[in-house]
């Protein structure tokens, strides 16, 4: 009922993100991209810094990223 008095006044209601910045060894980061679409993650950019890697972008707060053996990462 909230949702739809919402809506009916033109109101956005915008789920919570979190911004991240994950520099990693340049063979690591290939490993992390499933992680992070899994949970519905955004890769903004990735730029390669000699030896590291550095990802950055946003996941949202509702959703959990875990592994295959179902720890959370």
């Amino acid at each position: 009922m909230l949702m739809q008095a919402l809506k009916d006044v033109g109101t956005v209601v915008w789920e919570p993100l979190h911004r991240f910045r994950f520099e990693l060894p340049g063979e690591a980061i290939t490993s992390r991209v499933p992680l992070l679409t899994r949970g519905e993650g955004v890769l903004e950019s990735a730029s390669d810094h000699g030896r590291r890697e550095r990802m950055e972008g946003l996941l949202r707060v509702v959703r959990r990223v875990t592994s295959p053996a179902g720890r959370m990462r």
